[in-house]
């Protein structure tokens, strides 16, 4: 970035504007409603991106950061560990070219049962770490959404 021409903001898209039937952070999704949200988000100017935990995993934490990391098309370098997903969305948030990004995460409802230890850290790291970027770093002004879609009410 040019040190003598301020970069102008990227604009923030107001999700829950657009999508009422959603409550504030983090954004749980009904399944049956995730191919609804799938189809809202690109028309809101978001860049769609999908992943999927596959079900009995030995490390949940591990194979999500895996899976995040091949989903964004990140470096696979250090994929799998928290502090190699935060540079590389640090690196993301700071891209200049990039348009705002929806990553629907499906699968750590299964968590809810099995690991809830393990949801919970990784629903909190993603949301942290990405809010941490951006307060961290002017220049780190994408926006970058998780939806978890899942059977969250039964």
């Amino acid at each position: 970035m040019d040190a003598e021409k301020p970069r102008t903001p990227k604009p923030w898209i107001d999700v829950t504007a657009h999508l009422p039937q959603l409550e504030s952070k983090p954004f749980l999704v009904a399944a049956a409603r995730a191919e609804e949200l799938a189809e809202v988000l690109p028309g809101l100017g978001f860049r769609l991106v999908r992943v999927e935990l596959p079900d009995g995993v030995a490390d949940p934490e591990e194979t999500l950061l895996v899976e995040l990391t091949r989903a964004l098309e990140f470096s696979p370098l250090g994929a799998g560990s928290w502090a190699a997903y935060s540079d590389r969305l640090w690196d993301l948030q700071t891209e200049a070219e990039e348009m705002p990004v929806a990553i629907l995460i499906s699968g750590l409802d299964r968590l809810v049962r099995s690991n809830i230890h393990g949801l919970l850290r990784c629903v909190h790291n993603l949301l942290s770490m990405t809010e941490a970027v951006g307060l961290s770093d002017p220049g780190a002004d994408l926006q970058v959404e998780y939806f978890f879609i899942g059977a969250w009410s039964d």
